[in-house]
């Protein structure tokens, strides 16, 4: 779990056919996850920022680079296509679960150093290989995976040891859904209570 904490506070830190894609996109996927890193590790080892303020740049760093409706698509698996038309009231909600859980922890950022493996480019689609170092020397291995939305590369999934953020989400998800009796509602309201947990406990 705490490998988690620590990759998605990170990164949580990213309708052209594919011809017009390689015209159009001039950031390599590469460069677009070493932009993000860059300037988050800038805000987080600022010691004259507060943790409180530190967390609001990092939303505005991250969440426009943050492709959540792919993240809401495969979080939901096959319960998105019953609920398409309820995505205007889950995706915020989503986006304001992931930063609750991770923009949180950011003692886990500060003096990590990040190395970049390569990267795989198919279609719209694209994964990172990183390897980031925590200041306490821990060495992880991560894959961003990314899509190309309009001209801007987004990142939609994290891969820890072979073990996807949103599977994670997913498989949360499903249970809730799967209870006796559970609407869409119920995940919803289950969302915002574990939110408001999570903000709750870092006071």
């Amino acid at each position: 779990m705490r490998v988690w904490i620590f990759v998605v506070a990170f990164f949580s830190l990213s309708f052209f056919s594919v011809a017009d894609i390689k015209v159009f996109s001039v950031v390599t996927p590469t460069e677009k996850v070493k932009q993000l890193v860059e300037k988050s590790l800038a805000v987080v080892n600022d010691a004259g920022v507060s943790d409180k303020d530190k967390r609001k740049i990092l939303r505005g760093i991250l969440l426009p680079r943050f492709d959540s409706e792919r993240a809401a698509m495969m979080a939901l698996g096959m319960h998105y296509k019953p609920y398409k038309d309820r995505m205007d009231e889950f995706i915020p909600l989503f986006a304001d679960l992931v930063e609750a859980v991770y923009l949180g922890r950011l003692k886990d950022m500060r003096g990590a150093e990040v190395k970049y493996l390569g990267e795989k480019v198919e279609d719209e689609f694209a994964e990172v290989r990183v390897e980031v170092t925590s200041a306490k020397g821990n060495k992880h291995i991560l894959t961003c995976r990314l899509r190309l939305v309009r001209t801007e590369w987004k990142v939609y999934d994290i891969l820890a040891n072979g073990i996807s953020m949103i599977g994670v989400y997913r498989n949360e998800f499903f249970g809730v859904l799967t209870r006796r009796e559970a609407t869409f509602d119920t995940l919803l309201e289950h969302m915002r209570e574990k939110i408001a947990l999570l903000k709750r406990s870092r006071r």
